[in-house]
């Protein structure tokens, strides 16, 4: 979903069936425990920068959530201008904070790791710390994307958040962006999930672990901290079978 044209890809399909296939559809998700979301914004939007009022564009997602029997919503916000001009900090609080007045839980943000360092020189408005502080208690989890932010560090080439290490205890291109960091840094550990690419294809620049390797970082991250949040993948039908139930190690 985004705000210029509307519902694309799946979300367009969903939106034009009839309200009976939808309503037949929602009740085997419902007798399967499956939550049924639709994702707002996304890498193409940039709602800030184009001057979008936040209140306005959360009370029309609210109403499309409601008009087409959406269990609730993803911030999928990637508006990096404005993220690093100090702008989409207000903007995503003022958003939050009025999508949770007109829509029950669950409420999803699918921040990029980095947003979440407390270094004010790569995001002067305070990132999404500051989107924490003046909305955290509206969100019900935050999907971290641990992806496409391989950089250097004095010179050499660094693959970050592909490691236990650097996922988990210190991140070493974006400071305190790690799992563990996040959550010292004032955010509530078992509202953070990782998000990691479904296969290497579906990162541009970096991040992908294969659920073998990232199984060992779930299970210390379960011993270390009682963390029980969850994974996401990026992108639906494109992970390896089986790819959760070994990463979670169920």
């Amino acid at each position: 979903m985004t705000t210029k044209p509307g519902p694309v890809d799946i979300c367009e399909n969903w939106v034009n069936m009839d309200d009976s296939a939808k309503t037949a559809l929602k009740t085997k998700y419902k007798a399967a425990n499956v939550m049924f979301m639709v994702s707002a914004f996304g890498s193409t939007d940039a709602p800030t920068t184009s001057k979008k009022d936040p209140k306005t564009t959360a009370d029309q997602l609210a109403e499309f959530v409601k008009a087409n029997q959406f269990d609730g919503v993803d911030i999928d916000y990637e508006d990096m201008n404005a993220m690093a001009a100090g702008t989409a900090e207000a903007w995503l609080i003022s958003l939050t904070n009025e999508l949770r007045a007109k829509l029950p839980s669950p409420y999803l943000n699918a921040p990029l790791a980095p947003w979440f360092t407390p270094n004010k020189q790569q995001y002067p408005g305070g990132g999404y710390l500051e989107v924490h502080k003046g909305a955290g208690s509206n969100i019900d989890f935050y999907q971290i994307q641990f992806y496409n932010q391989d950089g250097t560090v004095n010179g050499a080439k660094v693959s970050e958040y592909t490691s236990c290490d650097s996922l988990l205890t210190k991140s070493q291109v974006f400071a305190e962006t790690s799992l563990y960091e996040i959550a010292a840094n004032g955010v509530d550990i078992n509202k953070l999930l990782i998000g990691k690419p479904s296969t290497a294809a579906d990162a541009t620049n970096g991040g992908f672990m294969t659920p073998a390797d990232l199984a060992p970082c779930v299970s210390q991250a379960k011993k270390d901290k009682n963390w029980n949040a969850g994974l996401m993948l990026w992108e639906y039908g494109d992970q390896p079978d089986n790819y959760v139930k070994t990463a979670w190690g169920s």
